[in-house]
C-alpha cells in the first residue's frame, strides 16, 4: 500500500487557527470526557453591548467583554459552555452597576448547578473632562471592570477594577538638571513617564462606589493625570503640576483595604482608602 501524502501544511495551520477561535467557548468543554476538570468550565470574553449605570443615574451603552465560569458539582464532568452565554444574554437589557452581577451568578447557580461561579465584566468608560486652563473639554476613556463571585455557601463578594493613566515626573532627573543649570551652565529638560495606577477595590456588602469615584480618588492622589484636549496654557498648567510633583516621590499601597458602606470622598491617598494598587510606567 503507498504511504499516504502529506497533508497541506495550509489546512493544518487553518485547523488551528479554527481550533483556537472556537477555544473560548469549547476550550472546557474538550477536557471534560472522563476526567475531573482542573480549572472551572467557562466562556472568555465574549462581547456584548450593555446598560452601564453611572454615578447620577444616566446609563451608557458601552461595548463589554464578559467572561464566566462556574464551579461544577463534585457529580458533574462538563456542561455546553453556551449554557453560560445564553443565561447571560437573559440579563442583557438590565441597567449594570457592580451588585448586578449578583442576580447574573445566582442564575448560574440556579440554572447550571453549579456550585461556585464568577464573572467579570471589562468596559472603557468615557467621561468628560475640562482642561487645566482654556476651558476646552474632550473625552478621557478608562479602562475599568466590575467582577464578581458567588461560593458554594452564596456568599457573594464583589470587586471594582480600574487603571488611572497620569504623567509621572522623576525627581531625580529634576535635581540633576538643577544641578547642571546651576553648576555647569547647561541647560537640561528632566524626562518624565507615562504611568498606570492599577487599583482594585473590594466593596463590602452594601458598599456604593462607580467609576467616576474611582476616577476622583485617583486624580486627587495622583493629580497628573494625561490631558486630552490641550492648548499651550493647558500644556504650562500641567508642566507646572509635574514639577509641584516632583519634591515627594509617590509609591503605590499594596495593601488590600476593602470599601466600607458609603461613597467615599478624595482623600491625599487614593490607593490605601480604594485597595491594592500597582503602578506601571512606560517611557
Amino acid at each position: 500500500m503507498a504511504a499516504p501524502r502529506n497533508r497541506c501544511p495550509l489546512v493544518l495551520s487553518c485547523f488551528w487557527f479554527f481550533h483556537a477561535l472556537a477555544c473560548p467557548i469549547a476550550d472546557a468543554a474538550c477536557h471534560a470526557f472522563g476526567t475531573r476538570l482542573s480549572t472551572p468550565p467557562g466562556i472568555s470574553d465574549f462581547r456584548i453591548p450593555l446598560n452601564v449605570l453611572g454615578k447620577s443615574g444616566e446609563r451608557q451603552r458601552l461595548e463589554t467583554s464578559v467572561t464566566g465560569t462556574v464551579g461544577l458539582q463534585r457529580d458533574f464532568k462538563g456542561i455546553n459552555m453556551s449554557r453560560i452565554m445564553r443565561v447571560f444574554y437573559e440579563f442583557k437589557e438590565r441597567s449594570f452597576s457592580v451588585d448586578t452581577l449578583a442576580d447574573v451568578l445566582d442564575a448560574y447557580q440556579l440554572r447550571l448547578n453549579s456550585a461556585t461561579a464568577h464573572l467579570t465584566l471589562k468596559f472603557s468608560y468615557p467621561m468628560l473632562k475640562r482642561s487645566l486652563r482654556s476651558g476646552l473639554e474632550g473625552y478621557q476613556y478608562y479602562e475599568a471592570a466590575y467582577e464578581g463571585r458567588v461560593d458554594a455557601a452564596g456568599v457573594f463578594r464583589k470587586f471594582i477594577h480600574f487603571d488611572f493613566v497620569y504623567s509621572s515626573a522623576c525627581p531625580c532627573s529634576s535635581e540633576l538638571s538643577e544641578h547642571a543649570r546651576e553648576e555647569r551652565k547647561v541647560y537640561a529638560i528632566p524626562h518624565s513617564q507615562r504611568s498606570k495606577a492599577r487599583v482594585v477595590v473590594e466593596l463590602e456588602p452594601g458598599a456604593l462606589l462607580f467609576v467616576e469615584d474611582m476616577q476622583a480618588l485617583c486624580e486627587a492622589a495622583l493629580q497628573t493625570e494625561t490631558q486630552v484636549m490641550v492648548k499651550r496654557e493647558d500644556e504650562q498648567a500641567f508642566a507646572e503640576l509635574n514639577g509641584a510633583r516632583t519634591s515627594a516621590p509617590r509609591t503605590a499601597c499594596t495593601t488590600p483595604v476593602k470599601a466600607r458602606s458609603g461613597t467615599p470622598q478624595p482623600s491625599a491617598c487614593a490607593t490605601t482608602r480604594s485597595g491594592t494598587a500597582t503602578t506601571t510606567s512606560s517611557r
